[in-house]
């Protein structure tokens, strides 16, 4: 017995907008999106530079809310922000060459163990 065939799947629609439009149907005006145009304007990077512009990234934000939530306690008597702020400089400065040095490491081992 095929289980593809005795089960009835269904399809979900597409949601409606209002006046009969699908979602796929709503065009944007590209002068409203003031991400995309604000980004357009900046210097494009190399792709080959895409790893390690990943990894600054990647090692910013995670540095950011872990020096964050280890600030927290400081938040009571008020050097919250000067306490995160020099955790996250000292954690970033030993993480980003982690990171980018880890990154391509990590990928073959992914590499390796999936199909």
């Amino acid at each position: 017995m095929n289980i593809e065939n005795s089960v009835d799947i269904e399809r979900p629609s597409k949601p409606k907008l209002g006046r009969g439009k699908d979602a796929d149907d709503v065009q944007v005006n590209p002068q409203l999106s003031v991400g995309r145009a604000a980004a357009s304007k900046l210097p494009k990077i190399p792709q080959r530079y895409r790893h390690l512009i990943f990894g600054v990234i990647q090692s910013g934000l995670t540095c950011g809310v872990a020096a964050a939530i280890a600030s927290l306690p400081y938040y009571a008597d008020g050097s919250f922000a000067s306490h995160w702020s020099h955790t996250y400089l000292y954690s970033w400065m030993i993480m980003l060459p982690v990171v980018v040095i880890a990154a391509p490491v990590i990928r073959r081992i992914v590499d390796a163990i999936t199909h």
